[in-house]
């Protein structure tokens, strides 16, 4: 098995995607309100099955169709059903109710014969009757279920299933499997069109799904279930719509886990591949492939036409996607030099980063460590520079230039050679944040420094202010010398 998704970076609140987050949240709801009943109404036709005697009759008529129909009873899974129905039948002394019923709903061949063209039960024999009315009967019990009431059953091809089969779920595991999926690709595809786009777009790749897996089995009177046609189609859209972009992937074959970078466009071919690959040699499965294949082929359709408009794809979001991507590789294999003490070839990268990210804190950091050790460099005052103008109000940024400007005091023998706005800055930052000590010192040297600066009054103010409460007579201090001045 081949398992491929793509990593997408942080959730930003600034695109937020809210109807991702909506769709998990209805089919979340109707699996676990609307389906809560399904399993009675199941457990009903079972014991109906039993109680009415349609077990008897038709049980018994299975095994002699397995048997006596030519191409039927031996393959592999019709000689398996054979031998358990007959030595369950042997050792209870009853047809096995809840396991007939479920191979004779599961097989439409015998399903035909026997409801459609009447072949098996026949009206000249003289339960017919009665096993007509109890057939009825417990068609309508399966049919309170939301299931079979609103599941996409092909021999009736109902409109409306094509919509709603995609809200329903046939276990607790495949709502979590696909709402996961959903998440992954969600998000990715979501800021790509834009939620109002990406609504209408998730519903019809889930339509053609339901429709192309019609073609291959259009005679099934099981429901066809789940959101993952909706969702092939979103990875058919993110492979299209990132074409020739590396993107990063999580693969798992077998069991074996790992990523690869790779153009987009590359997994379309092996997601489509894999779904018809697995649809003609994996027998016994209860996967819908058919259904992937056809939202796969749905998703990039419509990615292919977006891709010939200039609006309505967000081209910016994807690129940027794609350099987040390559900061983390860079920054990885910067870290992995430090580690080796290959410093020169770990500062190239570094640097190499703050081209695109200039205001990267963990590049600056790292260079700061690389560079302190010669702190008389002329790299060494500009990394500090870059370090001490970063634009940031963040506590956890602060705290961090905080501690580095200890340090590089320490380096340089408190002879600070910053530029003076940076100096400035740094003071209302540090005393915002609750460092006055260090504002204070910095302040002190901007005031002893005999020229005009820019922006000392508000530097004065806010530490006055932050004193307050601290140290109500150094706050008069400054409050003071605002005055004087």
């Amino acid at each position: 098995m081949l398992l491929l998704i793509p990593l997408e970076k942080k959730l930003e609140l600034k695109r937020f995607p809210i109807i991702t987050f909506l769709l998990i949240l209805i089919n979340t709801l109707v699996f676990f309100i609307g389906q809560s009943g399904d399993n009675d109404a199941y457990d009903k036709a079972a014991k109906h099955y039993s109680d009415s005697g349609l077990a008897k009759i038709e049980i018994p008529a299975y095994i002699k169709y397995l048997e006596n129909t030519p191409g039927r009873g031996e393959s592999g899974d019709d000689k398996e059903r054979i031998s358990f129905l007959k030595d369950t039948q042997k050792f209870s002394k009853e047809p096995p109710a809840m396991m007939g019923l479920m191979m004779i709903s599961s097989d439409d061949l015998f399903l035909d014969e026997l409801l459609d063209k009447k072949s098996i039960i026949t009206s000249d024999m003289k339960e017919y009757q009665q096993w007509n009315e109890n057939r009825e009967e417990l068609q309508n019990i399966f049919n309170k279920s939301l299931i079979y009431s609103y599941g996409f059953i092909p021999k009736e091809k109902r409109p409306i299933t094509y919509l709603t089969t995609q809200f329903l779920h046939g276990g607790i595991m495949h709502l979590v499997g696909n709402m996961v999926f959903l998440l992954f690709l969600g998000i990715a595809v979501e800021n790509i069109f834009g939620s109002l786009r990406y609504l209408p777009f998730y519903l019809f790749s889930g339509a053609c799904a339901t429709a192309f897996y019609m073609l291959f089995d259009m005679t099934s009177r099981t429901p066809l279930v789940g959101a993952s046609g909706a969702i092939a189609g979103l990875m058919g859209m993110y492979a299209i719509s990132y074409g020739l972009r590396r993107i990063r992937f999580f693969y798992n074959i077998l069991f074996y886990f790992n990523y690869v970078k790779a153009p987009a466009l590359i997994m379309f071919p092996l997601w489509l591949g894999n779904e018809f690959l697995q649809y003609f040699f994996v027998e016994g499965s209860n996967v819908a492939y058919m259904a992937h294949a056809g939202g796969l082929l749905a998703g990039g359709a419509i990615a292919g036409f977006m891709s010939l408009f200039k609006k309505g794809v967000d081209r910016e979001y994807m690129d940027e996607n794609v350099k987040q991507d390559n900061l983390a590789e860079l920054m990885a294999e910067a870290n992995t030099l430090m580690g080796q003490l290959e410093f020169d070839q770990a500062k190239k990268i570094y640097n190499q980063i703050l081209r695109d990210h200039p205001d990267n804190l963990d590049a600056l950091k790292k260079l700061f460590t690389i560079e302190k050790h010669k702190p008389d460099s002329l790299d060494f005052m500009s990394v500090c520079n870059k370090l001490f103008k970063l634009n940031s109000n963040a506590p956890g940024i602060v705290a961090d230039i905080n501690q580095i400007f200890k340090e590089y005091l320490k380096l340089t023998n408190h002879n600070a050679q910053l530029d003076t706005p940076h100096m400035v800055d740094l003071s209302i930052r540090f005393s915002n944040h609750g460092f006055i000590e260090d504002a204070e010192m910095i302040l002190t040297a901007l005031i002893n420094c005999g020229h005009n600066v820019n922006n000392l009054d508000l530097a004065i103010k806010v530490i006055a202010r932050k004193l307050e409460d601290i140290d109500s007579s150094r706050s008069l201090y400054y409050k003071k010398m605002l005055t004087a001045e």
